[in-house]
């Protein structure tokens, strides 16, 4: 996987898991994580600058929201995806 994550940078006040979904997110939808592109914790973690566990659990939260599908315990796959109604993270990161 080629660097298309910057390292998170944490406010006070914030969960990183929550950060960690709104760049992952945000990224599937702007194109950064392509369609079908291969997710693996260990790798986006690497990229984010921090542990996997934070990526794990915006990954299971992307997987609720579909944006991506599950395939094996520590991957996953992008999936085409839109920001769903009520979902306010990724409304401000599109700018809605």
């Amino acid at each position: 996987m080629s660097a298309t994550l910057s390292p998170i940078k944490l406010t006070h006040g914030t969960i990183l898991s929550d950060e960690v979904y709104s760049c992952i997110g945000a990224a599937i939808l702007d194109g950064r994580l392509r369609p079908g592109q291969r997710l693996r914790d260990v790798d986006l973690a690497a990229e984010l600058g921090i542990s996997r566990t934070p990526v794990r659990e915006a990954l299971q939260r992307l997987e609720r929201g579909r944006k991506r599908t599950k395939a094996f315990p520590a991957t996953a796959r992008a999936k085409q995806a839109s920001c769903p109604p009520g979902d306010e993270a990724m409304t401000r990161r599109r700018g809605g």
